[in-house]
């Protein structure tokens, strides 16, 4: 956390403290600078959820071996954005499939215009089966 006080925040201090060139107490002098200390501190910043995500996606491939460019190019966005470098687009429409194709009985492969809806559409199916994602 930020613990730091400016210029004029300790000159305002020390004048509210002093009286015909003496300190008023030295105890209340330190409770000011506590009280104004605690006042500036600022919260640490937080990694993103796909921040967070891009990098466990890498760890994973890269243990796994498989480490891809797209793995990179994902985390390198992802920290882009964290740092405000990119902005992430604001959700539109609800999700829907470009085309669905149904190969067996059994399975379906669903064909997205972006990962973002596809990520979206894994969670649902997950979330309905109750499988755990690894």
């Amino acid at each position: 956390m930020n613990k730091t006080l400016t210029d004029e925040q300790i000159r305002k201090i020390a004048e509210k403290h002093f009286w015909g060139g003496h300190l008023t107490t030295v105890d209340d002098l330190e409770k000011a600078i506590r009280a104004a200390l605690l006042a500036t501190q600022q919260p640490e910043p937080r990694a993103s959820a796909s921040f967070i995500a891009a990098a466990i996606a890498v760890i994973k491939a890269a243990r796994a071996h498989v480490l891809t460019d797209e793995h990179i190019d994902a985390l390198d966005i992802a920290i882009k954005i964290q740092q405000g470098m990119f902005k992430v687009p604001e959700p539109r429409d609800e999700v829907t499939p470009l085309r669905v194709e149904r190969h067996s009985d059994m399975s379906v492969v669903v064909v997205f215009s972006s990962c973002r809806q596809a990520s979206v559409f894994e969670k649902e199916i997950l979330a309905r089966t109750g499988a755990a994602h690894e």
